[in-house]
């Protein structure tokens, strides 16, 4: 599998990648992230708020700017709510709490979907999707 979030001529690569894995019969599945992994964080409010408390992020669940977190900038979001924010111990750290069947970011979804179809074509003993169990 590979995902990576880019623009432009990366999607023209992304493509020829694709082509070469399926004529080499290994399965794949390309999802490209929008704008920042940290996006999808902004998805799952409750598990900031678990990570960094101090973000009151689920008293933003309601408004209307985080209503679809993909159309926000993800590291400006997550640094405006706290002050200690970090990547690298937000991806570390929020996904261990993230409800993923609860997630309200699309590529987010995407990719989840992604990985079901993936699994649905290349196993008999595992049957999607594992993210709402």
């Amino acid at each position: 599998m590979i995902s990576w979030g880019t623009y432009g001529k990366k999607i023209i690569s992304k493509a020829v990648t694709q082509d070469r894995y399926e004529r080499a019969n290994i399965p794949v599945v390309v999802r490209i992230a929008c704008k920042e992994l940290e996006n999808w964080y902004l998805g799952d409010m409750q598990a900031i708020e678990i990570v960094y408390p101090a973000s009151k992020a689920t008293s933003l669940i309601n408004k209307a700017k985080y209503r679809n977190p993909d159309n926000l900038f993800g590291a400006f979001e997550l640094g405006q709510m706290t002050p200690n924010f970090s990547k690298t111990h937000a991806s570390r750290e929020i996904p261990k709490h993230m409800i993923i069947k609860n997630n309200k970011s699309t590529s987010f979804n995407h990719f989840l979907s992604g990985l079901d179809k993936l699994i649905a074509q290349n196993s008999t003993d595992i049957k999607p999707p594992l993210w709402t169990r």
